[in-house]
């Protein structure tokens, strides 16, 4: 990665701050530290850093590419490391057969991935008699009166269009309620 003239000055005066003023790790600077770094050098403060997403290293956290590479991102890779599980462990024949790996658990051969089966319902019955469908569409309700611009918002949403409407009145008034019944 090219880095500008301002932004090399910025990178070596951190690096002439951790061996000289203090001990810093590149990989999780507070905006503090950047500042102090920059003052310690008569820069100005590295926005560079704090505005590329690469750079973010955790909340109020970023790193700085010390050796010109881009630095690693802040995010969870079970992959960093984690040595890889071996395929199989054999411990009657005291070793394991896929890989070099130490692992002894049993007397039989394991398998990393655990079997086991899901349910393939898509509806989870969250209370007791609940039947999982819900509609958005309000029931009518016989004791509702029209009144005010009903008429209008009825061809409003007769004609499946879109035609703003402002409703207004006091609280209280039945206007949400109107438009429901509309």
């Amino acid at each position: 990665m090219s880095f500008t003239s301002k932004q090399m000055a910025f990178i070596g005066a951190a690096r002439v701050y951790d061996e000289n003023v203090v001990a810093i790790d590149f990989n999780s600077v507070s905006k503090t530290d950047l500042q102090n770094i920059a003052d310690s050098a008569g820069l100005k403060f590295p926005h560079w850093i704090t505005r590329v997403p690469n750079y973010k290293a955790g909340r109020g956290l970023w790193s700085i590419p010390v050796n010109g590479s881009p630095a690693i991102k802040a995010v969870a890779d079970s992959s960093v490391g984690v040595e890889k599980a071996p395929e199989s462990v054999d411990i009657l024949n005291g070793g394991v057969e896929a890989s070099d790996s130490p692992l002894a658990v049993s007397s039989q051969t394991v398998s990393p991935t655990p079997s086991f089966s899901v349910p393939s319902e898509s509806v989870i019955e969250m209370t007791k008699g609940s039947n999982g469908h819900i509609t958005n569409v309000p029931e009518k309700d016989p004791l509702f009166v029209p009144f005010g611009n009903f008429n209008d918002l009825v061809s409003i949403f007769k004609s499946k269009m879109f035609y703003p409407a402002f409703v207004t009145g006091l609280s209280g008034n039945g206007k949400t309620f109107m438009v429901e019944q509309a």
